[in-house]
């Protein structure tokens, strides 16, 4: 059997990992990314206050400049909000918040849009029609507004003790419903064009049932386009749920997210106070970056016309 040592050297030799050392830019992105996972979820260990305990928070230290700056403290370091929060331990703890949400949504985004596409291109007809039907009414609105709808009519059927309690699930519910559209447009494309090929002719032939074919056959061969289409929708999941957050309809306060605490600092941008604003903010940029240029990176490698 092959060594550890032998696994990894093999992984280092590979094309990809030649590919990804040949790219400075992308080793960047992919060195913020890293960071930032985990800086965010080693967050409980790492900051140096915690939150989202309020009993532990001082008024009298709220709206204090970054350590380096006149009337800074250096236990916080990046300075504070204005209920007395630790504006470094908010970012740690929001990112995290925000990373889990926007990764959890495109999962659940892939696991409804990679069915509806798969049976959608397999099975043909009217199930096709449906389907695809439904699609194009959804993309006929941004993505936000599906969000903003699902959401609002969640805020509207649940109290508002329980909504706050299931926020999270609320949140990862609205964008994946409002994303899953691509992926089943993607997947039905490729399956289209994989259910003609010869192997799952002879699958057919020999009796195999059609849902383990879609699942056997069909599938492991549409995934690999469904995967850097995810990577690259990670970042627009993130950056959903923190306009979501900025407009209230997202994270609760008790929760914040980077949209939240952006939301918060942008109350106080004009007073001066602009550190409640800009480190959450950059941090955001920096990450939705980061994402970004890793996705464009793998739909460069694995498109074969650039090969």
């Amino acid at each position: 059997m092959m060594g550890v040592g032998e696994k990894i050297g093999k992984l280092w030799d590979s094309d990809m990992a030649y590919s990804l050392r040949a790219s400075r830019l992308t080793l960047a992105a992919l060195a913020v990314l890293v960071l930032g996972c985990l800086l965010a979820f080693l967050a409980p260990w790492l900051a140096p206050h915690e939150p989202s305990n309020l009993g532990a928070l001082n008024l009298s230290d709220s709206l204090l400049p970054p350590a380096w700056m006149d009337g800074g403290q250096a236990s916080y370091f990046l300075g504070t909000d204005d209920q007395g929060r630790d504006v470094f331990s908010a970012i740690l703890y929001g990112t995290r918040i925000s990373l889990i949400v926007g990764v959890i949504s495109v999962l659940l985004s892939m696991a409804i849009g990679i069915s509806l596409g798969l049976v959608s291109g397999y099975l043909g007809g009217k199930v096709d029609a449906l389907i695809m039907g439904l699609a194009d009414v959804q993309l006929s609105f941004p993505s936000i507004l599906i969000a903003l709808l699902i959401d609002g009519v969640a805020r509207t059927v649940l109290a508002k003790v329980m909504h706050e309690n299931i926020s999270y699930l609320v949140v990862i519910l609205a964008i994946s419903l409002s994303g899953w559209v691509t992926y089943a447009r993607v997947v039905r494309g490729l399956t289209l064009l994989e259910k003609n090929k010869e192997y799952v002719q002879a699958a057919h032939v020999i009796g195999v049932h059609p849902f383990k074919v879609m699942l056997t056959h069909v599938l492991p061969n549409v995934t690999g386009t469904v995967f850097v289409l995810a990577t690259l929708h990670i970042g627009s999941a993130v950056m959903i749920e923190a306009t979501l957050s900025f407009l209230g309809m997202g994270m609760p306060p008790s929760s914040p997210s980077l949209g939240t605490l952006i939301s918060t600092g942008n109350k106080f941008l004009f007073s001066g106070e602009w550190w409640i604003f800009v480190f959450p903010g950059l941090v955001l940029v920096a990450l939705i970056l980061a994402v970004n240029l890793l996705g464009d990176w793998l739909r460069d490698f694995f498109n074969p016309k650039l090969q």
